[in-house]
């Protein structure tokens, strides 16, 4: 049995403990006051929520579960799914337990109503693996687009940009622009997460299995044609002047600031810096319009995937300890809570459909219109393997084998065929190593 939560006199204790970003400090402030609220309207119960390090999480985690000291909720990044599902108790039993197996087909825990059915969908297909919803959706992002106006429209760009080939004529236009003009048109970090997105609109998967979704991930792929269109086309505006590479990769930072100050007009971000990056713009006098992550409109589109964490739930508990859990759960997405904005403009999308309506009603869209395109993103999203998302071992240091090689490829002028190949060996060596060993 997983280890139970230190005693509190008169009270049965469920500890949290959440992904705590640098980049985000205030993340934790709401589902805090969350807890406590809980524990009022449920005085027989005290969850103790506890901010991890996201860089040092993985590393806990897997020791603590090894000792059976393991919380009973942890909120786990979408890149370790297959971590979580491959941790085991000192007996040898998994850690986890898929949360629609703990709900056992139950309308309401503890006096809170079971929500798990009202998840956006797409949200809920990426915490499934193997037909059964494992974990709760957390701080859902996708990646979009966002187009700086008031140069865009200087250039004779009247829309923004939707398509790669847009995007081409844009940057051509923009080149064209006499007198103060930026020195690039475009620009966006050199990070795994952006390729995510490329393959997933266009059908391809990293590794088999469904992505890893209808079994256990043993081949992966990262020269499939889905993953080097996308590789040739950024290489392509790179070498014709329109890309600005700093030459540091994952240079989420430099890339923001070249944007807000207006020195590049189109970049692609995550959807929570939706918030920051138009009112930045708008602090500098410039008009930010965010649009949906670009695609090839030479080839069918699929869809996009949707990043985030997911909030697992440990195995072997007992009845009472695993209820107080899955009915915080059930209390952390109701509607009036799911949608919190969580400091510093940035906002994660709602994981509820109630909780959509709610904000629809309120008129928060109407007010905040920039919020409102991740979801209409995920809504033209086909349901997909590739959409799903890829779950396998080390995926986050397959992220940083597609990174060194698009720097490469970038900064080496190094053939994308080769190097992509290269890249591939190396994350299946990974791959073999991760699965040998679990």
């Amino acid at each position: 049995m997983a280890a139970q939560p230190p005693e509190s006199p008169g009270k049965t204790v469920v500890e949290m403990w959440m992904n705590h970003w640098f980049l985000l400090p205030k993340l934790l402030d709401p589902i805090k006051e969350q807890a406590l609220e809980f524990g009022r309207r449920h005085p027989e119960y005290e969850v103790r929520i506890s901010g991890i390090d996201v860089r040092t999480m993985l590393e806990e985690l897997g020791d603590a579960v090894a000792a059976g000291t393991g919380p009973q909720l942890v909120t786990i990044m979408y890149l370790w799914s297959q971590h979580a599902r491959d941790m085991r108790l000192p007996s040898g039993a998994p850690a986890f337990q898929a949360i629609e197996e703990a709900i056992g087909g139950r309308s309401e825990i503890l006096g809170e109503p079971v929500v798990v059915g009202d998840l956006v969908p797409n949200m809920a297909r990426n915490q499934t693996i193997d037909g059964k919803l494992n974990a709760m959706p957390r701080n859902p992002s996708t990646t979009l687009m966002y187009a700086n106006m008031t140069i865009l429209r200087e250039a004779g760009i009247t829309e923004p940009p939707r398509t790669w080939q847009q995007i081409d004529a844009a940057c051509e236009a923009v080149a064209r622009l006499r007198g103060r003009r930026p020195s690039h048109a475009i620009t966006w970090p050199n990070q795994g997460w952006f390729f995510e997105q490329a393959v997933a609109q266009h059908g391809g998967q990293y590794v088999d299995h469904d992505n890893g979704r209808t079994g256990r991930a043993e081949k992966i792929d990262l020269a499939t044609p889905e993953m080097l269109s996308f590789v040739t086309w950024w290489q392509r505006l790179n070498r014709d002047g329109h890309f600005l590479y700093s030459g540091k990769q994952m240079d989420w930072l430099g890339c923001y600031d070249l944007f807000v100050k207006g020195e590049v007009a189109i970049t692609l971000n995550s959807s929570v810096e939706a918030g920051p990056l138009v009112s930045d713009a708008r602090d500098n006098g410039f008009e930010v319009v965010p649009v949906p992550f670009p695609y090839n409109e030479d080839v069918p589109f699929v869809g996009n995937s949707v990043a985030g964490d997911g909030i697992w739930l440990a195995a072997g508990l007992s009845d009472e300890v695993r209820d107080g859990a899955l009915a915080f759960l059930q209390f952390l997405v109701a509607p009036q809570r799911a949608a919190a904005v969580h400091g510093d403009k940035r906002t994660f999308m709602p994981i509820t459909e109630s909780s959509l309506r709610l904000l629809e009603e309120q008129g928060w869209y109407v007010e905040n219109p920039h919020e409102r395109t991740a979801i209409d993103q995920l809504r033209r999203s086909a349901d997909t393997p590739a959409t799903r998302g890829a779950v396998f071992g080390r995926a986050r240091a397959v992220q940083d084998v597609i990174t060194e090689a698009m720097h490469d490829v970038l900064m080496s002028g190094a053939d994308p065929v080769a190097r992509f190949q290269q890249a591939t060996a190396q994350a299946q060596q990974m791959l073999d190593e991760y699965n040998d060993t679990h």
